[in-house]
């Protein structure tokens, strides 16, 4: 599907079933808030009810096809555990005010007063410049400083991402199972 050529969606295909849906950015970034959730699950039905008017008759295919239009692709060709080794740059919720800046310097766009499909908003995110102050602190969070030489540019960068660094919201159970299974895979 492009963003260009065909309409955006309005409803999501559930195991045959057209179910309309609410496309709105702001209800996607609350979609996007509950699957930070360890457990998905738990959130499942507060998730159905943001997502659409009406529950779907199936609700089996309904989480895969939730994520297949909060990524705005085909869930079935993402292979597993991809992204689980990449690090996230920024987190919508916590960078809310960067984002909210960065759409009014390049867009003109008032995102308390917008509303937009879900996918025009992720274009505009991903088309963002670099000049503004939300791309500088994604490029600061991304560098890698193991290829930096220069000392005095790697400490402003070590700086850097000490100053806007996410933060870890996982429990400290998850954190030290983490751990756990790091140290033992070394093993």
């Amino acid at each position: 599907m492009s963003i260009l050529t065909d309409d955006l969606p309005a409803s999501l295909e559930i195991e045959g079933v057209k179910c309309p849906m609410r496309t709105d950015f702001k209800t996607w970034l609350k979609v996007s808030k509950l699957m930070e959730t360890e457990n998905i699950i738990n959130v499942l039905p507060q998730m159905l009810q943001l997502v659409f008017f009406e529950l779907p008759p199936k609700l089996d295919g309904a989480i895969y096809a939730i994520l297949d239009f909060y990524l705005g692709v085909s869930s079935k060709n993402v292979s597993q555990g991809q992204g689980s080794t990449n690090k996230a740059l920024f987190n919508f919720d916590y960078d809310a005010e960067l984002i909210y800046a960065a759409f009014m310097q390049q867009y003109g766009i008032d995102l308390c007063e917008s509303t937009m499909h879900w996918w025009k908003f992720r274009a505009l995110v991903n088309g963002l410049a670099e000049d503004t102050h939300f791309s500088k602190v994604i490029q600061f969070r991304g560098v890698d400083l193991s290829e930096i030489k220069d000392k005095d540019r790697k400490m402003f960068y070590r700086k850097m991402k000490a100053l806007y660094k996410l933060p870890d919201n996982r429990s400290e159970e998850t954190k030290e199972k983490n751990v756990n299974s790091n140290i033992e895979s070394v093993f």
